[in-house]
């Protein structure tokens, strides 16, 4: 992955990195020791590529609930939106912090119970992976082109978060 990164920085791109994060739960303590090493390994391609790296650990509300999905795994929409603003920050997107705050208030998640967890999510992932499926056949990308965002010239390119 450094590679890649010493690549794109090469081009002129601005990296960004963020840590691996988890979702506060008992269940999520089995993968906190190599998420840590992952995050480590993160810290140390950012500093030696000038890439910019979002600490997850930073930001302890992205283990709420409400950032997370309903299959418990992936962020939710309202935890995209909180890791997009940050990212804004990090790359001096104006007012990036005020648009996040308004963002979250106008936001509400649906919160699932642990029946229709299982219903929805967990009992279908087990169906598809005995079929030899996974999650993401017959998907495509919701956006098929780069999306560009307007950067604040002052911003230190080398800064870490």
């Amino acid at each position: 992955m450094e590679d890649a990164v010493t690549r794109l920085r090469a081009t002129g791109a601005d990296v960004i990195l963020v840590t691996p994060m988890l979702p506060r739960r008992a269940a999520s303590a089995i993968y906190a020791k190599r998420f840590s090493a992952y995050a480590s390994a993160l810290a140390g391609t950012a500093r030696r590529t000038g890439a910019i790296l979002i600490d997850a650990d930073l930001h302890p509300a992205l283990g709420d609930r409400a950032h997370w999905a309903e299959d418990l795994v992936h962020l939710s929409s309202r935890g995209h939106r909180f890791l997009a603003y940050r990212a804004g920050e990090a790359l001096g997107v104006p007012h990036a912090e005020a648009l996040g705050l308004l963002d979250e208030a106008l936001h509400d998640e649906e919160h699932i119970t642990r029946r229709a967890w299982w219903r929805r999510h967990a009992l279908p992932w087990v169906w598809r992976r005995l079929r030899g499926r996974t999650a993401g056949d017959g998907r495509t990308a919701k956006h098929d082109d780069w999306v560009y965002v307007a950067r604040n010239d002052a911003q230190d390119r080398t800064r870490v978060r």
